[in-house]
């Protein structure tokens, strides 16, 4: 995706605050956006930048003619790319952008940004160690878009001197026209310690564990984006989270339980993020709605012999992603009784003991389009809340989908490519 169409996006989502058609309002201060992040009145899709794959498409095979070379016959193949070492920096080095080369000249003179240092976040993250960069920096830029959005993601080796700037297109976001001059771009090469597998298996406290990756990690470094959570406007049901746990895999390190996020989080060697989840005992529905959160289709077995069945989410209804998981303090089990088992899968599920309970107002206050006709009882009747404890023993709230809404925003991240 490029800055022009990041623009166009951010003209979306003007003309929904114009149109009155929006519901829902909220203001997100981005620490990574100079620019302040404009009030967002209607839920809009989120406008992510196209990934860009690991190697090009291949060609239907040409039709043989009695005259055809064999060359001529032959299905083209996948270019294999080279794969590169790169020795990491523990700790990573903020760079200036004329530090690589890059002066005020190279700034578009209709830029959003006065200086290239707004507009440009640099890492040196560590040494190549193979041909033919060799002993170069290897880079990890942030390039902040031209309006009021997200950052792109670019994996740059230092070469100047030889080729010059090498951005590793299929690492690295589309670089927008205004970028297409100050480097060199490159389909050739690979580094494969980027890539971290979507499941992963753990040993936790003699048993194993299953984490799956997050849809969307975003694409910034995992310091920046933690010290961003803080900020991050929630809309969870108290006792959120507090305590945080702590998985540790022999190749890929420590997988860390963001606070009151539910989800994990992990460093690439360049420090960038990726988002990992505790995979889910129930089966996960094929989304149709593009605003809502996942949900899984569940059976309730209750005590008294009868059965209730549902969609519930286990997702917060947080107008940006990444959303976090409806995660509680260990406290909450003083306000919930036990009423049944989930389909085959034996799984306890409680609920809360009180009709009373404030919890049940503040899930109301979560129905952010403007019903007004459910009440308590009818959130009772219809299992609107249920608890279950899930494999790391933590206690989890999955919500009935018929009180839900999901609105979606671009919020400041765009989705990383790796």
């Amino acid at each position: 995706m490029t800055p022009s169409s990041q623009r166009n996006s951010s003209v979306l989502v003007v003309l929904a605050f114009l149109m009155g058609i929006g519901i829902t309002t909220f203001a997100l201060q981005n620490p990574f956006i100079d620019a302040p992040t404009p009030k967002i009145t209607k839920p809009s899709a989120t406008f992510l930048p196209t990934p860009i794959t690991n190697s090009p498409a291949t060609t239907n095979t040409p039709t043989a003619t009695p005259s055809a070379s064999a060359s001529e016959t032959a299905t083209p193949q996948p270019v294999k790319l080279k794969d590169l070492a790169v020795t990491w920096f523990k700790d990573t080095k903020l760079l200036k952008p004329s530090d690589i080369g890059l002066t005020q000249d190279k700034l578009p003179k209709d830029s959003y940004f006065t200086t290239l240092d707004e507009a440009f976040t640099i890492y040196h993250v560590g040494t190549v160690t193979t041909a033919p960069f060799a002993n170069k920096k290897f880079l990890l830029i942030y390039r902040k878009c031209e309006g009021p959005c997200g950052s792109f993601e670019y994996r740059v080796i230092d070469d100047r001197g030889a080729k010059g700037l090498v951005l590793l297109a299929n690492l690295s976001d589309d670089a927008g026209d205004t970028d297409k001059d100050l480097f060199i771009f490159t389909r050739e090469y690979d580094v494969p310690a980027l890539h971290l597998p979507p499941r992963i298996s753990i040993t936790y406290q003699g048993k194993s564990i299953s984490l799956a990756s997050e849809d969307f990690s975003p694409a910034t470094t995992t310091k920046d984006f933690l010290a961003f959570i803080p900020q991050k406007r929630k809309v969870g049901l108290d006792p959120v989270r507090k305590a945080t746990i702590q998985l540790t895999h022999p190749q890929y390190g420590t997988f860390s339980e963001v606070t009151g996020e539910g989800y994990f989080a992990v460093n690439r060697p360049d420090s960038s993020i990726k988002l990992y989840h505790l995979d889910s005992p129930f089966t996960p529905k094929v989304k149709t709605d593009e605003f809502l959160p996942q949900s899984y289709r569940l059976t309730l077995n209750l005590k008294d012999q009868t059965s209730f069945t549902g969609d519930y989410t286990d997702k917060t209804p947080e107008i940006c992603p990444p959303h976090g998981y409806t995660v509680f303090d260990d406290s909450i089990r003083a306000r919930l009784e036990e009423k049944g088992t989930v389909g085959n899968s034996g799984i306890k599920f409680y609920e809360l003991k009180s009709a009373t309970d404030p919890m049940y107002s503040k899930l109301l206050e979560q129905m952010v389009y403007g019903e007004t006709t459910v009440t308590n009882d009818k959130l009772i009747k219809s299992h609107g809340l249920i608890f279950i404890q899930d494999a790391l023993g933590r206690w989890v709230g999955l919500k009935n989908m018929q009180f839900v809404s999901g609105p979606e925003a671009e919020c400041g991240y765009f989705n990383s490519v790796l």
